[in-house]
């Protein structure tokens, strides 16, 4: 953020009624389900420490709706530090009848091409003020103002081809005698894979691309904006050159804007180690929605994060943080829904306090995205709880903890770990991602001839057994009339298209159509072919097989599919008054008693040697002090609920 001190970003509030905080932080979105985060601020642009979010999916929100919520979280949750304010996506939408998520031509655009808010909603915005007088009464209230933005271009400016704003001269952009507008910088084959008739990428090699990105966040700077969530350009819609030139665009402005990647399907610490210098905080899953699959399905994520040493690694001017995405909680709305908050969070306390303590230890920015005119008490408690917020702002060493045991009639699985789970049943399975071009795991493919009209692409022969079948994708070059061949033969001549079966009717894409939740996150997906660069590949003479709307290089592998109905897992941080806190989390259906050994601890923290008889134990959700006995911390859980333990060891 600027010059600004931060370490990172932990709660921020969204609001659409959504918002996001960090230790310094908090930001209103308008569009989710109720998330949370918190953390500290160190360095310029890297999401402060303690930072909350608010989220709603009701894009509807209007101006007086939005300084109401700031308001209320001005005054009831600031002290606990949470900060930042942010509108969600869609605020530049009109609210009239036809309009929708992917829908075109609803939108307010200024005459250079730049998204504006709709001044039904937001009627200080008249007169192309845009947020400058709701982000003035945000920062008199003590909050930073943060907003939502998609990539590159909307497609209604580039049918309208506005042209380009210089910002340095204040007119039309002109380059090698000429002016530039829209349409020679919009990519249409880059259409948002989950709204592609929204918004495109722009061609950053041109002067003109550049200057438009420019333009945007100079006046979002020029707004008062201090937050900016960046959608559509991660995951499996990766744009590395827009988020490199957007990066170095913030660095230069005169005011800090910390910067946020969204979505987050298809992230694996790879892709992310690609990106993580250059933001303050990124999605790393689905949607997250209050079902308790949707919880669970962030723990394995989780922990290859912290094991990839991604937890507050360096970011824009200071450290980013992987972002699990909103906690669902209070009232809401339904999925995809304009109106709203109309309903109560689906997850039941012990699978709040799960997910909320997950979040904490793993550092997530934590973001709420329920209505914070209806917040009942049992929230607020949650989402301002002490440990937590400390835990999430100043813990360190934060990683999963494997040497834990559990009983319950349950099987041992691993004598090295110590960890005990339910009975698993395991399957080999072919799992299909994307990796960089450069990867040399990407080399593999080759065809294969099925008979005298058909061929398959086929990954590398025996996936580690001679018995198991090669993958294999039935492919065909794109057939196309004559009007469309002329429209398309450039971008898509010589490229192939795939299929699971000889059906050919269902396409490998290399991203996802719509925003998928965390239950249903995968990296390629087989939908109904259409005419989209997000379905044409391209094998190489290398034996690589590359996406085009991704610019990314399909691989296979083969793993035990595990197939378990639940687990115990564990969770250790150390916090900067020498305390180390332990989390269990029981995943099972069923009560379990989990037990850990002090011994064990001093293997993953560096430079820890105690004695268990010298350690002190408060279990935080009963607030109850723990006797360590033999050594060992032991506690009955509750079904998918969890303990947190904060030790003070001699």
């Amino acid at each position: 953020m600027g010059t600004m001190n931060m370490m990172k970003i932990n709660n921020v509030v969204f609001t659409s009624l959504s918002f996001l905080f960090l230790v310094l932080l908090l930001l209103l979105l308008l569009q989710n389900p109720t998330r949370v985060s918190a953390k500290e601020p160190k360095q310029a642009s890297s999401p402060p420490r303690g930072w909350n979010s608010y989220d709603s999916f009701s894009w509807t929100i209007s101006q007086e709706e939005f300084l109401q919520s700031a308001e209320i979280i001005s005054e009831r949750l600031l002290p606990h530090k949470y900060k930042y304010v942010v509108v969600d996506y869609l605020w530049y939408r009109r609210k009239v009848k036809g309009a929708y998520t992917d829908s075109l031509g609803f939108d307010v655009i200024d005459e250079w091409g730049r998204m504006a808010p709709d001044p039904e909603r937001w009627p200080s915005s008249e007169g192309g003020r845009g947020f400058t007088e709701v982000a003035k009464k945000v920062h008199r209230m003590g909050l930073k103002f943060g907003i939502h933005v998609m990539r590159g271009i909307s497609t209604q400016a580039v049918n309208a081809n506005t042209p380009i704003l210089d910002i340095n001269t204040g007119r039309a952009y002109e380059e090698f005698g000429r002016k530039w507008n829209a349409k020679d910088i919009g990519i249409k084959e880059r259409a948002c894979a989950w709204m592609p008739h929204g918004f495109m990428s722009v061609d950053t090699k041109l002067g003109a691309g550049r200057a438009f990105l420019r333009s945007l966040y100079e006046q979002y700077a020029e707004w008062g904006v201090d937050f900016v969530k960046h959608d559509c350009v991660f995951g499996d819609d990766l744009d590395i050159n827009e988020i490199t030139y957007v990066s170095e665009v913030l660095k230069q402005l005169d005011r800090p804007i910390l910067y946020s990647l969204s979505p987050g399907t298809g992230v694996t610490p790879s892709m992310a180690k690609d990106v993580s210098g250059l933001v303050n905080m990124y999605r790393i899953t689905g949607d997250d929605w209050d079902t308790w699959g949707d919880v669970a399905a962030h723990f394995n994520i989780t922990r290859d994060f912290s094991t990839a040493n991604m937890i507050g690694a360096k970011g824009l001017m200071g450290k980013s943080w992987p972002d699990l995405d909103m906690l669902p909680l209070g009232w809401l709305t339904d999925p995809g829904s304009n109106e709203g908050p109309h309903r109560t969070s689906m997850l039941l306390p012990d699978e709040q306090r799960t997910q909320m303590t997950l979040w904490s230890m793993a550092k997530s920015p934590l973001m709420f995205g329920g209505d914070v005119r209806k917040l009942d008490g049992a929230t607020y408690n949650l989402l301002t709880n002490p440990t937590l917020l400390e835990i999430n702002s100043f813990s360190l060493n934060n990683m999963e903890f494997p040497y834990i045991t559990s009983t319950n009639n349950f099987k041992s699985l691993d004598s090295q770990s110590g960890r005990y789970l339910t009975d698993v049943s395991t399957s080999d399975t072919h799992v299909l991602s994307l990796t960089s071009c450069t990867n040399s795991k990407a080399i593999g493919w080759s065809i294969k001839t099925v008979d005298q009209d058909l061929e398959q692409i086929c990954w590398k022969e025996h996936l580690g057994s001679k018995h198991q079948k090669p993958f294999c994708l039935y492919k065909k070059e794109p057939q196309f009339s004559s009007d469309e061949w002329m429209s398309h033969k450039q971008q898509y001549q010589g490229k192939l298209q795939l299929f699971a079966t000889d059906r050919m009717d269902f396409c490998l894409g290399g991203s996802p159509n719509q925003k998928l939740t965390s239950k249903e996150l995968k990296s390629g997906a087989f939908v109904p072919c259409r005419w989209h660069t997000n379905q044409m590949w391209e094998l190489s003479v290398n034996g690589t097989l590359a996406n085009s709307y991704s610019g990314r290089c399909a691989t296979v592998n083969s793993i035990k599919a595990e197939v378990r109905p639940g687990g115990t897992r564990s969770w250790i941080a150390t916090g900067r008054k020498g305390e180390i806190y332990v989390a269990f989390f029981n995943l099972n259906p069923e009560r379990t008693v989990i037990s850990a050994k002090i011994s064990d601890m001093a293997k993953v923290l560096p430079g820890k040697h105690f004695n268990g008889n010298s350690c002190q134990c408060r279990e935080v959700w009963s607030g109850k002090d723990i006797r360590v006995r033999k050594q060992t911390i032991s506690r009955g859980v509750k079904a998918r609920g969890c303990a947190l333990f904060v030790l003070k060891c001699k």
